[in-house]
């Protein structure tokens, strides 16, 4: 146990509290990320007019090739982004990995543009629109609108963030983290340390507070168990066989479309292409988003088409980790690509899963359509943009 705490209330009685560590099942990591996003004001960057307005947790990033999540991404009311990311410094080790982590995040949310900023939340918050600044302008006297969406989408051009490192004992690591910022990082003025310090009263009464420390600056896939199935030229081909099929695909399109709801608000709305399928132009190198299903394989999903250029063929390759971290953990999902269709390079996701020629199974459809269209474009067009640069 540390040095005592007392306090002292106001009829004069008095309760001692004794520092504990973050070094139970009680009080870890997960607590401690609970704790910041629920009481921001521990969240003390020392800017008296610029509070901190937690997000979400847990926000998945792309564009790595695997899953990464931040802790916490909170935002100013003056549009800045704020990542969170909290470690307990129970080993020297912990110290560059959460260093690492947290300019890693930075990295990848740099260059975002505001609706991509908007889509990548749309999971979390609701894809209303401007969902960001309808949860903090209730909460702080926040600039205007238009204000907030301008100078949150120049902070995140330039990947200019407040980034905290938030947990327990910084003060005794402090001078090896600073080192380790002069080394490793290339944004560390922007970087704030900051130690939370936990007491307990006898009777079991938490005490907490904050302080800051220091302010320093593909390609094959395949995830079914079946044979392998058509592709999506296959799939188009056979459909065109059947005048019945014809008309049905086209009752179903225009369905779908009706109730297709997009997360990013630059996406196009996507048409309908005859009967077979509903497609939508994508920034360059891709050229196009396609929704189909394919009578004859009984596939249904998404493929991308791409300049049929050595610029696709890279773009391919770079984003092929990420595309395969996305959708890894859908079993039922085939994830594959084909050069020279037509007048471009294709990849493509889709499932066999779901028996399109079963009315029942509209809503299925629609439901696996809307979350893989929208989970693609969401993850790509921000890495095009970064592809481009």
């Amino acid at each position: 146990m540390g040095s005592p705490s007392i306090l002292l209330s106001v009829d004069n009685q008095k309760v001692s509290f004794e520092s504990i560590n973050f070094d139970s099942s009680d009080y870890d990591e997960a607590w401690l990320q609970k704790l910041l996003f629920e009481n921001e004001a521990l969240l003390s960057t020392g800017s008296i007019d610029e509070p901190i307005i937690p997000i979400c947790r847990e926000l998945k990033l792309p564009g790595t090739g695997r899953n990464v999540y931040l802790d916490i991404l909170a935002i100013r009311p003056s549009g800045k982004p704020v990542l969170v990311e909290c470690k307990l410094w129970r080993n020297p080790q912990a110290r560059r990995e959460v260093i690492g982590q947290i300019l890693e995040y930075a990295s990848l949310l740099r260059g975002y543009t505001y609706s991509d900023f908007q889509a990548l939340l749309s999971s979390r918050i609701g894809a209303s629109e401007n969902a960001i600044f309808k949860l903090v302008s209730p909460k702080v006297d926040a600039v205007s609108e238009s204000q907030f969406v301008d100078q949150c989408s120049r902070h995140l051009e330039d990947g200019d963030f407040d980034l905290i490192i938030a947990g327990d004992g910084i003060r005794s690591g402090l001078q090896s983290i600073k080192e380790l910022l002069s080394r490793d990082g290339g944004i560390g003025q922007q970087l704030f340390l900051l130690e939370v310090d936990l007491r307990k009263s006898q009777d079991g009464q938490l005490l907490l507070s904050s302080q800051l420390q220091s302010k320093t600056e593909v390609l094959k896939l395949h995830k079914d168990s079946g044979s392998r199935e058509a592709k999506p030229k296959e799939l188009e081909q056979a459909s065109e066989e059947t005048s019945d099929w014809r008309k049905q695909s086209g009752i179903f399109w225009d369905a779908f479309l009706q109730q297709l709801v997009l997360d990013h608000p630059d996406q196009t709305a996507l048409k309908r292409r005859g009967s077979f399928n509903v497609r939508a132009p994508m920034p360059s190198p891709m050229k196009l988003i396609t929704c189909y299903r394919g009578k004859g394989s009984s596939n249904v999903g998404v493929y991308v088409t791409l300049d049929n250029t050595s610029a696709g063929y890279e773009f391919l390759e770079y984003v092929r980790p990420s595309v395969e971290s996305e959708f890894s953990e859908a079993e039922s999902t085939v994830f594959e690509e084909e050069a020279g269709w037509k007048d471009g390079i294709i990849f493509g996701v889709w499932t066999n899963e779901i028996d399109i020629s079963n009315s029942s199974s509209e809503a299925a459809q629609f439901e696996y359509l809307g979350k893989t269209l929208n989970s693609l474009i969401n993850l790509l067009r921000p890495l095009a943009a970064k592809f481009s640069e």
